[in-house]
C-alpha cells in the first residue's frame, strides 16, 4: 500500500471599491490638455460609487490510496462557509472519488496487450454568489447636477441556495502490440442543480428580471480516441489518430410556474428550452397544422415565426402559404411568443478530429482536420447583405417556368406543389420571375403587369410573385399562382427578396463543416549539431493554418463563427449567445509562420 494525504483549511476576504468623477457624454472639459475633476463644468460632472465585500472559510482535506501498483483511488472533501448566502444555507459540502484499476496487472491477456485500464469518478462542486445578491441595494449617482438613487431592475431572491454540480465519468484505456495501437474511451454525466439565473419578468411588476435557482440541467456525452502507428521502419514512421465527440445538454426541471428558459432572443428568432416532460405549446408539422410536442429539454433549439398556412385539410390549397393582401408570406398571430416553431438545434450531431503525421527520416510532414455534423445557425450577415442585394440572392432565385407554361404559369406550379409552392426546411421560400428577362421576370403580359403600377403594354422585366393563395374575405381563397389576379412586387425595390424579412429560418443554415486546420513541415538538425553545444535535439520547420474550409451551407460563413459575444452579461447571466453569427465575416486568411524546437 502507498497512502499520502493532507488536510487544510482557508480564510477568503475580499473588499471592493469604486469611485467614479467624469464628464457626462458629449460634454468635455473646459481647457483643451487638462485632465482634472476642477477642469468640467458643474453642470457636467457625474459621480458614482460602490463597495462590496465577502468572506468564506473553508476546510478541505485530500487521501491517495495505491495497492501494489494496480490499482489507485484519490478521495477528496471540501466544506465552504459563504457570507454571499443566506444563513441556513451558507455551509456545503463537496466530496470527490476516483478510481483506476490496471487489468493488465491483474489478468493475463497475452504479449499482445501492453495496457487495458479502468477508471471511474464521482465529483461534487458547490458555488456561491456575489456580495448582495439576496437583497436589494440603493445605487447612488447623479444626473443633471442632481443625486440619484436607484434600484436593480432584477428582482432579487433572499432564499438563494448554493449551486451544486455532480458529474460521473467512467472510461476505458487500451494499448496493443507494442502501443502501437491506442485505444480511450469515456461516457460522462454532469448535473447542475440549483443554478443561480436570471430570468425574463413583465416590466409591470417593477422589474425586468428575476434571480432564481434553477432545478436541474444535465450534460451528457462521449468522447473516443483511436490511435495507432500505422507504419514503422527503419527510415518510416507513418501516426494517426481519430476522436469522436458527442455531447447533448438537457434542462431536466425549472423552478415552480417557469416552464422554460430564454438563452437570448434576436428579431424573429432566439434559443430557449422548455424544460423536459413539458407540452410546447402551439407548434404546427411542415403544413401548418397543430400538432402535440412534449419537450424533450434539449439545449440549443433556435425558433422561428410560425409561417401562416391553410390548415384546412379538405381544402385543395391545404400547405399552401396563406398571403396577405399585399402578395406576402405572413406569420401567425403577429409572430407572438405563444406563435413560434422549432427551426432546428445549433449543436452539432457528432464532432470529430484527425492528426496525422508522415517521417521520412528526419523530415515530418503533420496535418491536422477537423469536421463537424449537423446542427445549424442564423446568419445576421446572410440577412442583411441579402436584403440590399450585395449577395444578389434575387439573381436565379426565380422557380424556372418552361416554355409549355409560358401562358399557364397556375399549371406549372401545381404539377409539383409540394417543390414549387409549399414551404418546409431552411431557406425554403420559393418566387416566381427575376430581375431580368433572361432569369425569369414577369415581363409580357399586360395583365398581369399592371398590377405593378407599371404603364399597361410597357414591358417590366423585374417582376414575381410569391405563390400562394390570399383570403377572399368569406372564408375562401383567391389563387396567387400567376394568373391575372396575381399580385406583384419589384425584385430589387422589395428587400424581401432575400427571403421575408419576418422570418429568421430563411437566413439560417447547416452548420457542418470540415477543416484542414494546420499543416507542418519539420526538419530535426543533425545529432552533431546538437552534441556541440550540448542539447539533446533541435528542429526546424515551416506552418501553415486555415488551408482549407469546406461548408455544406456554402454561403461564405464559417460555422465556428455562430456566436455573439456581449461584453456585459445579460439578465440570465450569459454573455456567450450561440447559434447565431453576428457579423463575425472576416478576410481569409491563411498564416504562415517559422518554428524551432530546441530539446534540453
Amino acid at each position: 500500500f502507498d497512502i499520502t494525504g493532507s488536510a487544510g483549511g482557508n480564510l477568503l476576504y475580499e473588499y471592493n471599491s469604486s469611485n467614479q468623477l467624469y464628464s457626462v457624454q458629449g460634454g468635455g472639459i473646459i481647457a483643451p490638455e487638462l485632465f482634472n475633476v476642477s477642469n468640467i463644468a458643474q453642470a457636467n460632472i457625474r459621480y458614482n460609487s460602490g463597495y462590496s465585500q465577502k468572506t468564506m472559510y473553508s476546510a478541505y482535506a485530500t487521501a491517495s490510496i495505491g495497492y501494489n501498483d494496480l490499482a489507485y483511488l484519490d478521495l477528496t472533501g471540501r466544506n465552504d462557509w459563504s457570507s454571499t448566502l443566506p444563513p441556513g444555507s451558507n455551509s456545503y459540502f463537496y466530496p470527490s472519488a476516483s478510481l483506476s484499476l490496471l487489468l493488465n496487472k491483474m489478468i493475463d491477456f497475452g504479449h499482445l496487450v501492453n495496457l487495458v485500464k479502468l477508471r471511474g469518478g464521482w465529483a461534487s462542486v458547490g458555488k456561491d454568489t456575489n456580495p448582495y445578491n439576496l437583497y436589494g441595494t440603493a445605487g447612488i449617482g447623479s444626473f443633471g447636477g442632481l443625486t440619484t438613487e436607484s434600484l436593480s431592475s432584477t428582482l432579487l431572491n433572499p432564499n438563494l441556495k448554493p449551486e451544486q454540480a455532480i458529474s460521473t465519468e467512467g472510461g476505458v484505456d487500451v494499448q496493443m502490440f507494442q502501443n502501437r495501437l491506442r485505444f480511450s474511451g469515456t461516457v460522462y454525466q454532469s448535473d447542475n442543480k440549483n443554478q443561480i439565473l436570471g430570468i425574463s419578468t413583465p416590466a409591470s411588476s417593477g422589474y425586468t428580471s428575476r434571480q432564481i435557482n434553477a432545478g436541474l440541467i444535465r450534460s451528457q456525452g462521449i468522447e473516443l480516441q483511436l490511435g495507432g502507428t500505422i507504419i514503422s521502419t527503419k527510415d518510416w514512421t507513418w501516426d494517426m489518430t481519430v476522436n469522436y465527440t458527442k455531447n447533448n445538454t438537457y434542462v431536466i426541471s425549472l423552478t415552480n410556474g417557469v416552464p422554460y428558459f430564454s438563452f437570448w432572443q434576436d428579431g424573429p428568432t432566439g434559443s430557449w428550452t422548455y424544460a423536459k416532460g413539458q407540452p410546447i405549446p402551439n407548434q404546427v408539422d411542415s403544413k401548418g397544422h397543430a400538432v402535440t410536442v412534449i419537450s424533450d429539454g434539449k439545449i440549443g433549439q433556435l425558433w422561428d415565426n410560425e409561417l401562416a398556412t391553410v390548415t384546412d385539410k379538405a381544402s385543395p390549397y391545404y400547405g399552401y402559404p396563406l398571403l396577405d393582401g399585399g402578395g406576402y408570406l405572413q406569420k401567425v398571430n403577429g409572430g407572438d411568443f405563444q406563435h413560434k416553431e422549432i427551426a432546428g438545434n445549433f449543436n452539432p450531431k457528432l464532432l470529430m478530429g484527425m492528426q496525422t503525421s508522415l517521417t521520412y527520416k528526419r523530415v515530418t510532414l503533420s496535418a491536422s482536420f477537423d469536421m463537424r455534423l449537423g446542427g445549424i445557425f442564423y446568419s445576421k450577415t446572410v440577412r442583411y447583405q441579402g436584403s440590399n442585394a450585395n449577395l444578389k440572392s434575387q439573381e436565379n432565385a426565380g422557380i424556372p417556368i418552361p416554355a409549355a407554361y409560358t401562358n399557364n404559369i397556375p399549371g406549372y406550379l401545381k404539377t409539383n406543389p409540394g417543390k414549387f409552392i409549399e414551404i418546409t426546411g431552411l431557406q425554403q421560400y420559393h418566387i416566381v420571375g427575376g430581375p431580368s428577362k433572361a432569369q425569369g421576370g414577369i415581363y409580357d403580359d399586360p395583365a398581369i403587369v399592371q398590377n405593378t403600377g407599371a404603364v399597361p403594354g410597357f414591358p417590366i422585366y423585374d417582376a414575381a410573385f410569391y405563390p400562394g393563395v390570399r383570403s377572399n374575405g368569406s372564408g375562401g381563397y383567391i389563387e396567387n399562382l400567376g394568373d391575372p389576379s396575381t399580385t406583384l412586387y419589384d425584385v430589387y425595390e422589395d428587400a424581401t427578396t432575400n427571403g421575408p424579412w419576418s422570418f429568421a429560418r430563411m437566413d439560417m443554415f447547416d452548420a457542418s463543416y470540415i477543416k484542414l486546420r494546420e499543416m507542418t513541415l519539420m526538419v530535426e538538425l543533425s545529432k552533431k549539431l546538437s552534441n556541440s553545444i550540448k542539447v539533446q535535439g533541435i528542429s526546424v520547420g515551416l506552418y501553415a493554418r486555415n488551408l482549407i474550409l469546406w461548408t455544406k451551407a456554402k454561403v461564405g460563413v464559417d460555422p465556428e463563427q455562430a456566436f455573439n459575444y456581449q461584453p456585459g452579461a445579460s439578465s440570465n447571466g450569459s454573455q456567450f449567445r450561440q447559434g447565431i453569427e453576428y457579423y463575425n465575416i472576416t478576410p481569409w486568411t491563411i498564416p504562415i509562420g517559422f518554428k524551432l524546437n530546441v530539446r534540453f
